[in-house]
């Protein structure tokens, strides 16, 4: 599922992400939380499972957060129950059902490097190394910080990794 993802909306620059969660079946919403430290806030809305993100958050940093429901949607949404809800400080994940700390280590691990590859597809990655650009301007032509645009060279992924 997270191949045809890719490969259906994996061209454009940058990815069209509001897009492709309303293909998954997700709503997206910009928000002030009433906590501080609160980024993003998965849960149903209206009857549809919707991404609540903090609007006071950078465009790029909002576009990963977002990315990363996305990636739990997709790689864990034949396992999330109807009520589940996912809340994401800044400084940790918390799940409302309870994952081993490895085990959701490894499922946040996982969901950041398809988050990544959904922001940067393989073929977005291969133009660029094959460009004489920057770091920082590859990052800005795909709306990623530099940060993250560094982390997905250092993951060398592909689609390939998600099945």
């Amino acid at each position: 599922m997270a191949k045809d993802l890719l490969d259906t909306h994996g061209t454009l620059s940058p990815v069209p992400l509001i897009t492709l969660c309303h293909t998954q079946g997700l709503t997206v919403r910009r928000t002030t939380f009433a906590t501080p430290d609160v980024a993003i806030v998965v849960i149903p809305y209206h009857g549809l499972p919707t991404i609540f993100v903090d609007q006071a958050a950078s465009a790029a940093h909002q576009r990963f957060l977002i990315a990363h429901a996305l990636a739990h949607c997709v790689l864990h949404g034949q396992q999330i129950p109807d009520n589940y809800s996912l809340v994401e400080s800044y400084d940790r994940f918390t799940h409302s059902h309870n994952f081993s700390d490895d085990r959701a280590s490894c499922v946040e691990c996982r969901t950041n490097r398809l988050a990544r590859a959904i922001l940067m597809p393989p073929s977005k990655m291969a133009q660029w190394l094959r460009s004489s650009l920057s770091v920082t301007s590859g990052g800005f032509l795909l709306a990623v910080s530099p940060s993250q645009f560094r982390q997905r060279l250092r993951d060398r992924l592909s689609a390939e990794d998600f099945h």
